[in-house]
């Protein structure tokens, strides 16, 4: 990976200042844990001011409480590291290597990372995907969602050019006619969100959108920042322009999901929460707004799966203790107990060859929960009732 300049003394300045971490960032109020919030965010050549930055970031996650972030623009991986090592329930993923990277950040007690890799890697690609696509499929609550992080070719004169294969504006189109056919070749029927710095507005004339695969099938894809791109400047995300370049796309099965009254997109002002504005926000951090969606667990229809391997719980609905049972040739690391908006409330280690265990749940109120089991491949989830 091309390094910027400063990467290496930017992480030593910032491990040699954490004895001084400062307060940048102003309380909000975003995440929930009723919902499920993920935002896209280019953060420019991430650290763009050093260990500042890195203190910026980890205070606006913190602060934010969203359940998974997907950057564009780390170019320093280790400062990347810095930032989840600074947040006690966030996790990274920096698998990418390429100029200017993508990578995650996700809250490890609602998210399980089931798989991570890239699409579209070999040289042929380099002229539609500068840097490849990656694929993040998780398990939220039981839920399997797929997160296709993108950054593409940036700039052009507006015009699409078919004829010229080094037309920016053609580089994106070949981008989004490629992860349309990754998606309906690989990910036909599954919870898919399609999100990034995709350089390009989603309001050019039929002619010049490269949006166009996405935008002409509109029973398998929906911009949920569709409304954020007809809306005033604003909004949008990139203000320096200003334009709105930063987008969120969803598959037909997250459709129900979001058209819950509660379900929202929005360009989160972060500058808004800073002393001194946009000018503190873009000196010290990125040039991009941040586009969040956020889906409330209900609509996701968090549920019990039906499994073929057994797993009993006795009492179920119970007052306090409950034995559990599974088949001898399961294998768990861990049984979490999770409350109906999806917290983290205790998690359980059963020895390696343990096939029962006796819980006891007097201390929680009377409700619906549920245990959700851990496996080395695969969770299973079991709703339990405390009365």
């Amino acid at each position: 990976m091309t390094k910027h300049p400063l990467s290496f003394i930017t992480l030593i300045l910032f491990l040699s200042t954490q004895a001084v971490f400062a307060q940048y960032v102003q309380p909000i109020n975003f995440g929930s844990s009723q919902s499920l919030e993920v935002l896209t965010w280019n953060t420019e050549w991430f650290p763009k001011n050093g260990y500042k930055s890195v203190n910026y970031l980890t205070e606006f996650v913190d602060e934010l409480d969203a359940d998974l972030i997907a950057f564009q623009e780390i170019d320093d991986i280790g400062a990347f590291n810095q930032v989840a090592n600074n947040l006690s329930k966030y996790n990274a993923v920096t698998y990418s290597s390429d100029f200017a990277g993508l990578a995650f950040l996700y809250n490890a007690n609602v998210i399980q990372v089931l798989d991570v890799y890239e699409i579209y890697t070999s040289n042929q690609y380099w002229q539609a995907f500068p840097r490849a696509p990656l694929i993040l499929k998780i398990d939220y609550l039981g839920e399997e969602i797929y997160i296709i992080n993108n950054h593409f070719k940036c700039c052009g004169d507006g015009n699409l050019n078919q004829n010229d294969t080094n037309d920016e504006e053609n580089r994106r189109l070949q981008a989004s006619i490629l992860i349309d056919q990754y998606i309906t070749g690989n990910l036909m029927g599954k919870k898919v969100m399609l999100l990034g710095d995709l350089n390009d507005v989603l309001t050019d004339a039929p002619a010049n959108n490269v949006f166009a695969p996405f935008l002409n099938n509109a029973n398998l894809y929906l911009f949920t920042d569709l409304a954020i791109a007809n809306g005033p400047s604003s909004q949008w995300s990139y203000p320096n322009w200003p334009s709105h370049l930063d987008h969120i796309a969803i598959t037909q099965p997250l459709f129900a999901s979001f058209q819950n009254p509660q379900a929202d997109c929005s360009t989160l002002l972060l500058e808004n929460y800073l002393s001194n504005g946009w000018q503190e926000y873009d000196q010290n951090l990125s040039d991009h707004r941040p586009v969040a969606i956020s889906l409330p667990n209900t609509s996701l229809g968090i549920k019990e799966p039906r499994i073929e391997n057994k797993i009993t719980i006795s009492p179920n609905p119970t007052r306090d203790s409950t034995y559990i049972e599974w088949a001898s040739h399961l294998t768990f690391k861990t049984i979490e107990l999770i409350n109906i908006n999806g917290k983290l409330l205790t998690s359980y280690t059963p020895s390696s060859k343990a096939t029962t265990l006796q819980l006891d749940f007097s201390s929680y109120d009377s409700g619906l929960y549920f245990l959700r089991f851990r496996g080395l491949t695969n969770n299973h989830i079991k709703k339990l009732i405390i009365k």
